[in-house]
């Protein structure tokens, strides 16, 4: 599976990844518009409401 950008992907883009519903798509976009784009997978952690294998599982399908 080719991996998303997750600083350019769009919501829609987000969702088709494994472990990444609306709820996390919606929270990555906020993020993104919040703070910027992401300049590290390890942001990801920053995000709120998930769990730890829920975000080692999108980082693994993201890239920069």
């Amino acid at each position: 599976m080719k991996k998303v950008n997750i600083n350019t992907a769009s919501r829609e883009e987000l969702q088709n990844i494994s472990g990444i519903g609306e709820k996390m798509a919606d929270a990555i976009v906020r993020y993104r518009e919040e703070h910027g784009k992401f300049h590290s997978k390890e942001e990801i952690n920053e995000i709120p409401g998930f769990s730890e294998i829920r975000r080692e599982r999108v980082k693994a399908n993201v890239q920069l």
